[in-house]
């Protein structure tokens, strides 16, 4: 058989191939992989188009393959039942690669990481921090602690925490400037805007050019501090001493106005698979403590 065309389609995609050819239905295949729908016949448009050729007829009553189609499908059953081979084993990987978030990397990841190296402390970790490194297209990235990624059925993704941008400034802006009472009039003041990211309600923000502009929340957080303008933040980027001493004030009764919602994500299939799962526990674990103790 020659499976040159095959090579370059994902192990997940042929996971995915081989459920369909035994059970007959996109459908079925949806509810087993827990997986939507439009995914499975998206995956098989997928592999379709890099192999050049129609795996399965359509408009038929039951599935019926091409006969590339059966070509693939027995190279998917081989890839299938050598899955073994790429299944966590007892003998531990000796390092893990995480990529996240600046934020994430300067402030909950040292705390995670003291927990992990508690039960590993011989596993050697590279952290790399950034936006750029988070869509997981990187081979040597392990885990990704950052945003959902959409269209990966390759990736195992959970959600670890929510935190709601809310809008904050010092009393030195509000006694310069005021304070505004709604959302409307945040058109008449300077705003520090974390960029990249898309605030709501759209008719206001839309139409609303920032005074500052950077993706450091640290650099606005300082700004804001010196009364340059209203920051829009995390909630748990606030320092709660900051607060409590009336440094930092919430303002506009603590509208949210985005949510960041991060995930851990990690391959599905992977050598390291036993060593990333119990580094979720702990992250997990470690998140609901810090977040559990804030306001």
């Amino acid at each position: 058989m020659v499976t040159n065309k095959f090579d370059k389609i994902s192990i997940q995609k042929c996971i995915l191939f081989h459920h369909l050819v035994k059970e007959g239905s996109p459908a079925v295949v949806a509810r087993k992989l827990k997986l939507p729908s439009f995914k499975v016949h998206n995956d098989l448009n997928s592999v379709e188009k890099s192999i050049g050729e129609p795996l399965i007829y359509r408009n038929q009553n039951r599935l019926s393959l091409t006969e590339i189609g059966q070509n693939f499908a027995e190279f998917c059953r081989i890839v299938v039942e050598n899955l073994s081979l790429v299944e966590p084993s007892q003998q531990l990987p000796e390092e893990l690669t995480i990529a996240t978030t600046q934020g994430v990397a300067d402030i909950e990841l040292p705390g995670i990481l003291m927990d992990f190296y508690k039960e590993f402390p011989d596993i050697r970790v590279e952290v790399m921090s950034g936006n750029e490194y988070i869509d997981f297209t990187d081979p040597s990235v392990d885990v990704v602690i950052g945003p959902h990624l959409t269209n990966r059925s390759d990736l195992s993704q959970t959600l670890l925490y929510t935190d709601p941008m809310q809008f904050f400034s010092s009393p030195e802006y509000i006694e310069r400037y005021g304070a505004p009472k709604t959302i409307y009039e945040l058109r008449n003041h300077r705003l520090l805007m974390y960029k990249g990211l898309k605030f709501h309600p759209k008719e206001v923000f839309d139409t609303i050019e920032p005074f500052v502009s950077s993706n450091s929340v640290r650099n606005l957080y300082a700004l804001a501090l010196k009364g340059v303008g209203i920051c829009i933040l995390p909630r748990s980027r606030l320092p709660i001493e900051d607060l409590e001493k009336g440094r930092m004030i919430n303002i506009i009764e603590n509208f949210t106005s985005y949510e960041i919602k991060t995930s851990f994500i990690h391959r599905r299939f992977s050598t390291k698979r036993a060593l990333t799962d119990r580094l979720f526990e702990v992250a997990k674990n470690y998140l609901e403590r810090e977040f559990n103790g804030k306001p």
